[in-house]
């Protein structure tokens, strides 16, 4: 097997260095795409009071998960915003089959089939549609808009974050010191 040249250690190891300021990047990323994300979700809740029903935070607690991945040696840092780890919305009944109680009907919990997809779709547009005018305290966001601007804005941000890293992990040191131990060709 033949044996690495300098040049090959030297290239492993800048590698090495860069995958780490990549992936320092990334999770740089992802840090601040989630904070504006609960910003932007906070702000959403402050907009107004409801009436009509209990606030359960639904949306505000369980939507919003930091998101990096790693595929090869491309990282990627943002935030996912979606239903998947809210609960069910549900609604009272009559249940006709259990009787008359004493106050009154009997009532069972039924599941709003896609409920919680509509209540995301409304927050990525920034409306409120139980919201009754007088009691909205807010201008609309579009957030899926914010979000998109917010990330163009910071997009550069985290690649001189990358940047830096790169620096601060040794990565020129090492690239002068391998070439200053390389030998040219017939020394």
């Amino acid at each position: 097997m033949p044996r690495k040249t300098d040049w090959q250690y030297a290239i492993d190891e800048l590698q090495a260095y860069a995958n780490k300021a990549c992936e320092e990047a990334a999770k740089h990323a992802q840090k601040l795409l989630t904070e504006k994300a609960q910003e932007l979700m906070d702000k959403y809740y402050d907009e107004y009071s409801p009436n009509r029903y209990d606030r359960t935070n639904n949306l505000h607690d369980n939507a919003i998960k930091p998101l990096y991945n790693l595929h090869g040696t491309n990282h990627m840092g943002g935030v996912t915003i979606s239903s998947e780890a809210m609960e069910e919305y549900k609604k009272l009944v009559p249940d006709e089959s259990k009787g008359v109680g004493i106050l009154g009907k009997y009532y069972t919990e039924e599941i709003i089939p896609g409920e919680k997809n509509k209540v995301v779709d409304n927050w990525f547009e920034g409306i409120h549609p139980n919201a009754i005018p007088e009691r909205f305290t807010g201008t609309p966001t579009n957030n899926k808009e914010a979000l998109k601007a917010y990330r163009d804005e910071i997009a550069p941000l985290c690649a001189n974050y990358g940047k830096a890293q790169a620096l601060r992990s040794g990565v020129f040191p090492y690239v002068h010191k391998a070439v200053s131990r390389m030998k040219l060709k017939g020394e």
